[in-house]
């Protein structure tokens, strides 16, 4: 695997959980449980809520699809160097 290939792994799901991490934030923003109180915590505006929720929501698709397509990237250049290697 070698230090890159643990590396760009690493990244790519760190970054894949960071994503998911602001994906469920965005859904404790809108739920708000009594438990948590989020909107409370945050002081969030009800005004403000669908633009949180939005961004927040943006933001968390592009990182997981960067992290995985991270991670796809490297899997797939290592199968391609392989295949050179053994022609």
């Amino acid at each position: 695997m070698g230090v890159r290939g643990a590396f760009a792994t690493l990244i790519g799901a760190l970054q894949s959980v960071v994503g998911l991490l602001t994906f469920i934030l965005a859904y404790l923003i809108y739920y708000n449980p009594d438990i948590l109180r989020v909107r409370d915590i945050l002081n969030i505006q009800e005004g403000y809520i669908p633009f949180f929720i939005l961004t927040l929501a943006v933001v968390s698709l592009f990182s997981i699809i960067s992290g995985l397509l991270i991670i796809y990237e490297w899997t797939s250049t290592k199968e391609d160097k392989d295949e050179k290697d053994r022609i």
